[in-house]
């Protein structure tokens, strides 16, 4: 039947594109299966967009000091019906391969926005919320209007959100990234540079992007405290300070991990020592005991 026939059609000409020079390839099954089922993926995902299927958790972000609650990340989640909730492991890179990460992008900071404005009105000196950033997000010049665009349909001001963008995007796009991390400055909104450590990390970038803070990936907290863990971590704190930059220590899970990531010069912790990512009315509470 047709739409069979299209499918085996388009998966043949994947795999042709992937050969160099001019190539004739027959679909396998396999492929014809694996394109059939990204597709019922991508369907599934635009749906979700549509009927906001997609959720928030909140991570709390506290003082390496005294435990305070500095802020959050938010990290979206998909609730999808007859299937139960998604992990963004999942649907994340499903998203990013067909584009649909700039619309799911504009639903999570909408998300953000909104619950901030919601904690406003309850009274709470809402902390800052901070929202990851895909690098097709950043590739978009409107990126930034949107973003100004949302805060002000909700009313709060900029310093209510913070974004969160990858080492491996920066590195990838640094000219696009500059232009709009500095746009995004202006507006008076911080960026931080989330996952330090785990692509081709360039001290240069800190120095050359107009960031606030840098987050220091799960994979360097890890190993402590080891001394020569300790020694990488240190030595970024110390840079970092000279620059001018926050540090937020990721996927801190034990007493020992945080005493030695303060002691390297962190100024933040975030990890499942302090708190998992929380729905929102456990959050509320946070707000309401830690800050």
């Amino acid at each position: 039947s047709p739409e069979p026939l299209l499918q085996a059609a388009n998966a043949a000409m994947h795999a042709a594109k992937r050969l160099p020079g001019t190539s004739v390839s027959w679909a396998s099954e396999q492929q014809t299966q694996h394109l059939a089922s990204s597709f019922r993926a991508e369907q599934a995902l635009r749906a979700g967009l549509h009927h906001e299927e997609f959720t928030l958790m909140y991570q709390p972000k506290v003082a390496a000091n005294t435990g305070a609650l500095l802020g959050f990340e938010a990290l979206v989640r998909w609730d999808r019906p007859g299937i139960g909730r998604i992990s963004p492991m999942d649907f994340i890179p499903a998203a990013e391969r067909n584009g649909l990460i700039v619309p799911l992008g504009e639903l999570i900071i909408t998300q953000a926005c909104r619950q901030i404005a919601n904690w406003r009105v309850q009274g709470f000196n809402a902390v800052p919320v901070a929202v990851n950033v895909s690098p097709l997000q950043l590739l978009d010049v409107q990126f930034p209007v949107m973003v100004m665009k949302t805060l002000k349909e909700f009313d709060i001001p900029p310093q209510c959100l913070s974004l969160e963008i990858t080492e491996t995007a920066a590195v990838a796009h640094m000219d696009q990234a500059c232009e709009q991390i500095t746009q995004l400055r202006q507006y008076g909104i911080d960026v931080a540079l989330d996952d330090f450590g785990t692509g081709f990390s360039s001290l240069n970038m800190l120095r050359s992007l107009p960031l606030r803070t840098v987050k220091i990936d799960r994979s360097l907290i890890d190993p402590m405290p080891h001394v020569d863990a300790i020694a990488v971590v240190k030595a970024i704190c110390d840079l970092a300070a000279v620059l001018q930059l926050k540090v937020v220590a990721e996927g801190v899970e034990t007493e020992d991990h945080a005493r030695a990531a303060m002691q390297a010069g962190c100024d933040a912790l975030q990890g499942y020592l302090f708190a998992k990512p929380l729905e929102v009315d456990e959050a509320t509470r946070w707000l309401g005991e830690r800050y």
